[in-house]
C-alpha cells in the first residue's frame, strides 16, 4: 500500500489497527468465562485485571517517550511479541498465579502499543499535508477498531459454539472456550509480519542509540508532564479519562458473569456472547462514526459534544445495573458501547489540538496511563464490591463516577494558537496565548 497519497496512508492505517485488534476481538467475549471456568472467583479476576492495569500504569509513560525516541516500528514489534507470549501463556493458565504472570505481559503490551500506530499515522499525516484535519483519519481508525473487534467476538462465539466436539471448560488447552484464543495467536503473528512490512518511518527523523533513548527518558516525561501543567485543557482529559478506565473496567470484567446468571449458564450460551461481544464493539464503531454529527450539530466544538456523550454514557451504565432481565441488559449493554465509541474521536481532537508534534506519542502514553490508573483502582475495589453486593451495586457506582466526569470537557475551552515549541533541553513555558475574537480560531466543530 502507498504511503504518497492521504488516501493510501489511510488504508494501511486502517489494516494495521484491524490486524491490531482482531486478536482482541476474539478474546474479550470469552476471557472472563476461561478464569472463572478454571476456577478463579470474581475477586480474583479482578486481581488479575488489576495486575495488568498496575503493569500498564508502570510502564506506560515510559514506554510512550521509547516511541518517540526510537521509532514508533521497534516499539509495536516488541509489544507484538509480548502478546504472543501473552497468549501462549493464557492457553495453559490453571491458577491465579499463572493468570497474574500472563497479565503481566498483557500489560507490557498494552504499554507499548498504546500510542505509536495512532502517533504514526498522525506525524505522516501531517508530514503529507500540514494543518490537515485529523478528524477524519483518527475517526475511521476508531472505526476500523472498533468494526474488526466486532468481527473477532462474533468469530470467538461462533467459533466456541460449532466447535461441538470439544468440551466446553476443563484443564485442557483446547476447549470450546479456548479455541478462538489460538486463533487469535495466529492473527497476533499476522500482525507483527504487517508491522514489519508496511509501516514505514518518517524519513529524516534521527534517533538515538538505546542507551541514550532510556537516559532521555526521564526528561521527556518531565517535558510533558510540564506540558499538563501549562495547558488546563490536557488535566481536565487525563481526569475524565481516568473515570473511563474505572467505569469500562467494570463493565468489561463482570458483564460476562453477569450474562451467565441472566442466560441461565455458558454450556449452550457461547454464541451469545459472542454476539455480546460484537454487538458491543459494533456499537462502538456506530458511536465513532456518529461523533463528528454530534459535533458539528451541537456548533459549540468537540468539547460540549463529549460532555453530552459522558452523560448519556453513565445513563446507560445506569440502566444496565437496572436491568434484571437478559434482553433489556443487551440493550442497554449496546448502549454503554455505543457512547464508549461516540467519546473516543471527540477526546483524541481535543488532546491532539493540544500537544505539540514532538510530545505525541509521550502525551498519549499519559493518557492511556490515566485510564489504564483508573482501571487499577476498579479492578481492586469494585469486583470485591460485586462479590459483596452484587454486580448491579457496582455498575451503579461506576455510572455515578462517570457521569460526574462530563463536568471535565464541559469546562475544556477552544484552543489558543501554538506559538512556539516544546523542548527538552531549557525551561518550558505555555506555547498557549489566549486570543480575543473568533478571527484565526483553529477549526471548530
Amino acid at each position: 500500500m502507498s504511503l504518497a497519497t492521504p488516501a493510501g496512508l489511510r488504508r494501511t492505517y486502517y489494516l494495521l489497527v484491524a490486524l491490531r485488534w482482531l486478536p482482541v476481538g476474539l478474546i474479550v467475549p470469552l476471557i472472563v468465562l476461561v478464569m472463572t471456568q478454571r476456577g478463579l472467583s470474581l475477586a480474583q479476576v479482578g486481581l488479575v485485571s488489576a495486575t495488568y492495569f498496575g503493569t500498564v500504569v508502570l510502564l506506560e509513560l515510559p514506554t510512550g517517550g521509547l516511541a518517540d525516541a526510537l521509532g514508533r516500528r521497534p516499539v509495536l514489534v516488541v509489544g507484538g511479541l509480548c502478546s504472543v507470549a501473552y497468549l501462549g501463556l493464557v492457553l495453559v493458565a490453571r491458577d491465579v498465579r499463572t493468570f497474574a504472570i500472563a497479565a503481566v505481559l498483557h500489560g507490557i503490551e498494552r504499554a507499548l502499543r498504546s500510542g505509536p500506530l495512532e502517533a504514526w499515522f498522525v506525524d505522516r499525516t501531517q508530514g503529507l499535508e500540514p494543518g490537515t484535519d485529523l478528524l477524519r483519519g483518527l475517526t475511521g481508525g476508531m472505526v476500523a477498531e472498533g468494526g474488526t473487534l466486532g468481527v473477532g467476538a462474533l468469530a470467538a462465539g461462533l467459533l466456541s459454539q460449532l466447535a461441538t466436539g470439544l468440551p466446553v471448560s476443563g484443564n485442557a488447552i483446547l476447549t470450546r472456550l479456548t479455541l478462538p484464543l489460538l486463533v487469535a495467536l495466529g492473527v497476533e503473528v499476522v500482525s507483527l509480519v504487517a508491522v514489519l512490512v508496511l509501516l514505514a518511518e518518517v524519513r529524516g527523523v534521527s534517533r538515538p542509540r538505546l542507551g541514550q533513548a532510556l537516559a532521555g527518558l526521564p526528561v521527556a516525561a518531565g517535558v510533558a508532564l510540564r506540558l499538563v501543567r501549562a495547558e488546563p485543557g490536557i488535566g481536565l482529559l487525563l481526569v475524565a479519562v481516568a473515570t473511563v478506565g474505572a467505569s469500562m473496567g467494570s463493565v468489561e470484567t463482570l458483564w460476562q458473569p453477569r450474562f451467565a446468571g441472566l442466560l441461565g449458564g455458558v454450556e449452550d450460551n457461547t454464541l451469545a456472547f459472542g454476539l455480546l461481544g460484537a454487538g458491543g464493539f459494533l456499537a462502538a464503531a456506530a458511536g465513532s462514526a456518529l461523533a463528528p454529527v454530534l459535533a458539528r450539530r451541537l456548533g459549540r466544538g468537540p468539547g460540549a459534544a463529549a460532555a453530552l456523550v459522558t452523560l448519556l454514557h453513565g445513563a446507560a451504565i445506569a440502566a444496565l445495573a437496572a436491568s434484571g432481565l437478559a434482553l433489556p441488559a443487551a440493550s442497554a449493554y449496546l448502549g454503554v458501547y455505543v457512547w464508549t465509541g461516540a467519546k473516543g474521536p471527540l477526546h483524541a481532537e481535543l488532546l491532539h489540538e493540544r500537544v505539540p508534534g514532538e510530545r505525541r506519542a509521550t502525551m498519549l502514553s499519559i493518557g492511556s496511563l490515566a485510564m489504564m490508573a483508573g482501571g487499577l483502582l476498579a479492578g481492586l475495589t469494585l469486583p470485591r464490591l460485586a462479590d459483596a453486593a452484587g454486580i448491579p451495586a457496582a455498575w451503579l457506582m461506576a455510572a455515578a463516577l462517570l457521569s460526574a466526569s462530563a463536568w471535565c470537557y464541559a469546562r475544556i475551552r477552544p484552543p489558543a494558537e501554538v506559538v512556539g515549541r516544546m523542548g527538552a533541553g531549557r525551561r518550558v513555558r505555555s506555547p498557549w496565548l489566549a486570543r480575543a475574537g473568533g478571527e484565526g480560531d483553529r477549526r471548530q466543530r
